[in-house]
């Protein structure tokens, strides 16, 4: 299962049409909502979710923070590791991890 972390920027936006481009299936795209984004991210969700349902890839599923009454609170992090003590099938994706070519002096060295 390849779970997609979407944060409505450029990179995992390129992400995502590069996914669609080379064919790598897509299950979940989560979009961690922290309460906090600017305005023109908020703007730019439904126009992403409809690229993607007009692609045939799942639509953005938003997740928040919430108090123990269930009442949404701002906050910088969610952990997601909750979702996957839950799901015990599912496995963490890195799809692009084995094509990154790291230059020469810039961390580990490729191959």
């Amino acid at each position: 299962m390849n779970i997609v972390s979407y944060g409505g920027g450029v990179n995992s936006t390129a992400m995502l049409v590069g996914m669609y481009k080379k064919g790598i299936p897509v299950d979940l795209i989560l979009f961690a909502d922290p309460g906090g984004e600017q305005p023109y991210t908020y703007e730019y969700l439904p126009i992403m979710d409809d690229w993607l349902a007009r692609h045939g890839m799942p639509r953005l599923q938003t997740v928040y923070c919430t108090d123990k009454n269930g009442e949404r609170l701002r906050c910088n992090v969610i952990k997601l590791e909750a979702l996957y003590m839950e799901q015990p099938k599912m496995k963490r994706v890195h799809p692009f991890r084995d094509a990154l070519v790291l230059r020469k002096g810039h961390g580990k060295e490729a191959d």
